[in-house]
């Protein structure tokens, strides 16, 4: 009697205890492993024990969360699969270099403007010189003058210097052109490209405006004469002989 007796009070132990620690557990939030599997969804949320969570937006068609819960400190993993996964930021790289190139086009342009704009000052800087220069020497050789060869027959000497000079060549009768300079013996005129003197008592000279007179003889001295000018061409012939 006293044996069965202390049977049952040894099984009524055990199931206290045991009844106890099962609560425990569960208090504690102690669970089994768990691996719960989601599919083509957009988002999952995921709790598997009191201080569980896990939440995974999927983009993949066939995306798959896995999440692993052991107990009060589990680590939540999470695996996508998908195979679009990476589409937004092969997009990103793509706009990125797109970007890229549009500065640099940007930059270039902005560039070449720059140079265009300085060749232009420049240009203008160069004209505003030349025209002041001009200015100068207009206001230097005023009165300017055409002259017409007036002989009676034949045409005049142009020789390479004012007295005893070799001849250059013949001025014919009424050959019209420019003065350079002149005084009341001889003056230095310009004859088909060569420069030269002449009689000036055998010159029919005439005043002229300073905007008649070409601006390429404005620089033209006697240290010209003997020089090829104007690469032959006829600058300062008026009017041929006739």
């Amino acid at each position: 009697m006293k044996i069965t007796k202390a049977i049952i009070v040894f099984y009524l132990v055990c199931a206290v205890i045991s009844a106890a620690v099962s609560f425990n557990f569960n208090d504690q939030g102690w669970e089994p492993d768990t691996i719960v599997n989601v599919s083509n969804t957009s988002e999952a949320a995921v709790s598997s024990a009191d201080g569980i969570e896990g939440t995974d937006i999927a983009s993949g068609e066939d995306s798959e969360l896995t999440v692993i819960a052991s107990g009060e400190d589990s680590e939540l993993t999470v695996i996508d699969s998908g195979e679009e996964t990476d589409i937004s930021v092969e997009t990103d790289e793509a706009a990125l270099i797109e970007e890229e190139k549009e500065q640099a086009k940007k930059k270039a342009e902005e560039e070449k403007a720059k140079k265009e704009a300085a060749k232009k000052a420049k240009k203008e800087k160069e004209k505003k010189k030349k025209e002041a220069k001009i200015k100068k020497l207009i206001k230097e050789k005023e009165p300017f003058y055409t002259y017409k060869i007036d002989t009676s027959n034949g045409g005049l000497r142009l020789r390479d210097k004012a007295t005893g000079g070799d001849i250059i060549d013949d001025v014919p009768r009424n050959y019209t052109g420019y003065v350079i300079s002149h005084d009341s013996h001889h003056a230095l005129i310009l004859y088909k490209g060569q420069l030269g003197y002449v009689s000036t008592p055998f010159l029919e000279i005439e005043k002229i405006d300073s905007e008649d007179y070409p601006v390429e003889l404005l620089e033209l001295s006697a240290s010209d004469i003997g020089k090829e000018l104007f690469d032959g061409k006829a600058i300062g012939e008026i009017e041929k002989s006739n």
